[in-house]
């Protein structure tokens, strides 16, 4: 493109600057019209044809400076040190002046023996003032340095592959790390060694289908969810847990810390709205243990089945109200322990089967009150012991 007539004035004063040896304080546009005469140099001619100045001149040294330069601003200086400059430029409006092509048919190599810099002023105010377009590979590399590209905006489009690789990727968002990284791809997949992530504020994951964790290679692999305030897991569908060791769950009980997740004051509550609820051990002993009182309130049908020994121990008041049928069927021997009171009362019919042995003692007061009937079959032998009075009422007590 033309340059301006200021442009064409700061190149003029480059040039000046950069032939400062010639006469006349280094004057370019009086270089070119008047012939040097420096005590340093031997001989020197110029010639003017038709808007076209050529100066030369050799030093005491024998080194030539040759200038050919043109009333449109073309130039080109070879000074006695080994130094050359090329400029072009035309003074008015018309922008098909000032540009410069080299256009060989085959290979150009271009070697640098010190630094090679490259600036793009844009004096017009093009669009895209750089461009560089190969029909093939394109080779960019640094032998023992560095390589540093830099933009307010900096685009790598690949239509293909994108391959990032280093002994260490390091990607950040902003100054400081104080930006942000966005990923965007239908596919998001990572294959390593080790993943390290330290997160600062929180992690909010949105996932429209399938989430699947899996820790498939190491048996000896824990997998931990460590949450020094609340945890909480909701599910809208089912909820599974398959545990093949054992399964431990402590609850510590402590007071809640702010923003409470649990709505039931006690420490461990199980709340289920609707449907059965089994709990079943297939194999091993039951224990439960309780240090405090023991409340149960149950409005539906409770069906237990136990196939070994059952033993019932109590250091406090023991209460026990069902207000349908009450039914035990025990294949073991059955012992129940209770040193404070117990309290039974059962609006339905209750019906106790014990095919072992049955001991029930009871260190304090006992009472059973029965709406319905009370069925209590023993295979063998019963004995009933009381250090304190009994007292039976009937409307008909029939004993056989």
């Amino acid at each position: 493109m033309s340059l301006t007539k200021e442009a064409l004035q700061n190149y003029l004063t480059s040039l000046n600057n950069f032939v400062a040896d010639l006469p006349d304080g280094g004057n370019i546009n009086e270089a070119v019209v008047t012939p040097p005469h420096s005590a340093d140099q031997r001989s020197t001619s110029v010639d003017k044809i038709n808007g076209v100045k050529i100066t030369k001149a050799q030093n005491e040294e024998g080194r030539v400076t040759l200038i050919i330069c043109t009333d449109n601003g073309q130039s080109i200086h070879m000074d006695d040190t080994g130094n050359i400059f090329f400029g072009c430029g035309k003074i008015g409006e018309d922008e098909t002046g000032g540009q410069i092509t080299m256009r060989p048919q085959g290979d150009m190599t271009v070697k640098i023996g010190g630094r090679f810099a490259m600036e793009v002023e844009n004096m017009l105010d093009e669009e895209k003032p750089l461009s560089v377009v190969s029909y093939g590979d394109i080779n960019v590399e640094s032998k023992g340095g560095d390589v540093f590209l830099k933009g307010d905006n900096v685009t790598v489009r690949a239509l293909k592959d994108l391959n990032l690789s280093g002994s260490t990727v390091n990607i950040q968002g902003g100054d400081g790390a104080g930006g942000a990284v966005s990923l965007v791809a239908n596919t998001f997949k990572t294959d390593t060694t080790f993943i390290n992530q330290t997160v600062s504020g929180g992690i909010t994951q949105n996932v429209l289908g399938e989430a699947t964790i899996r820790q498939i290679l190491d048996p000896r692999a824990c997998h931990t969810i460590s949450s020094a305030g609340h945890l909480k897991l909701t599910a809208a569908g089912d909820f599974s847990i398959d545990v093949g060791g054992k399964m431990e769950v402590n609850v510590a009980g402590t007071p809640p810390k702010p923003i409470p997740t649990v709505k039931n004051p006690s420490s461990f509550s199980l709340s289920v709205a609707q449907g059965n609820v089994t709990h079943t051990i297939a194999a091993g002993n039951l224990t439960e243990k309780y240090t405090g009182n023991v409340t149960t309130a149950i409005e539906g049908n409770v069906t237990e089945q136990i196939t070994g020994n059952v033993t019932e121990s109590a250091t406090g008041n023991y209460s026990n109200t069902v207000e349908g049928n009450f039914t035990e069927a025990i294949t073991g021997n059955f012992s129940e322990t209770i040193t404070g009171n117990n309290t039974t009362e059962i609006t339905g019919n209750f019906t106790n089967t014990v095919t072992g042995n049955t001991t029930e003692t009871f260190t304090g007061p006992y009472s059973g009150t029965y709406s319905g009937n009370l069925t209590e079959t023993v295979a063998g032998l019963m004995n009933i012991t009381v250090t304190g009075i009994v007292n039976i009422t009937g409307s008909q007590i029939n004993l056989n």
